[in-house]
């Protein structure tokens, strides 16, 4: 029976470590919802206040020890530094084009940032958010928010544990519109959940351990 109960113990903790998850994350459209998840300081916001107005190389890489990531725009040579509400923000320089997020430091798991797209008026304009996780793309999703607000632009994701971010990509649906994005925070905190249940299981195996060599 003794042996019986062991098999099974270990069977079930191989199989939480070896069954792969689906892609899965969690979307917050609110900052303080979003830092409230991560329930840890350990994570790192890129402003963008120390690049100079105007345009900048590209792509930019940002390290905030121990975080980093990279942004890009694909086809293109230059990232454009602007403020948006008063925000420093990082823009296509060309109507129509997408910026890229990748590179992330190992672990990455969570990312916000104010992702909008803007044109010469207001800020209103379609955008298309595609994340890509350590299991692979998930369904990409168009948003129009409508307002003005920068406030509303708010996106932050947070893979389900044991998952990792890999990139993430802003697209426009107006070919007159520039994607945009500002306060970029980044974060390795995991979710517990799989760490609760292994350290469960390994209790309960050093616990049947310790009772049988007392026996």
């Amino acid at each position: 029976m003794k042996k019986i109960f062991l098999s099974a113990l270990i069977t079930a903790l191989v199989v939480v470590c070896i069954t792969p998850v689906q892609a899965q994350y969690t979307l917050y459209r609110n900052t303080n919802d979003f830092f409230n998840a991560l329930a840890s300081t350990n994570y790192a916001t890129e402003t963008f206040a120390a690049l100079t107005p105007g345009f900048v190389g590209n792509p930019q890489n940002f390290t905030n020890s121990p975080y980093g990531f990279q942004a890009n725009i694909p086809g293109s040579s230059f990232i454009s530094v602007e403020s948006y509400g008063g925000k420093p923000a990082l823009a296509t320089v060309v109507a129509g084009q997408s910026m890229v997020f990748t590179n992330f430091s190992p672990n990455t798991r969570a990312f916000g940032a104010y992702l909008y797209a803007t044109d010469v008026v207001i800020l209103s304009q379609p955008i298309t958010i595609s994340l890509v996780l350590s299991t692979g793309p998930v369904t990409p999703f168009t948003t129009n928010v409508g307002t003005t607000d920068l406030s509303d632009y708010f996106f932050g994701f947070i893979a389900d544990d044991p998952l990792t971010i890999q990139s993430l990509s802003l697209s426009v649906t107006n070919n007159l519109a520039f994607a945009t994005a500002s306060e970029v925070t980044i974060s390795s905190v995991p979710e517990p959940s799989t760490y609760t249940l292994l350290g469960m299981g390994a209790v309960a195996l050093v616990g049947y351990l310790f009772r049988r060599r007392r026996a």
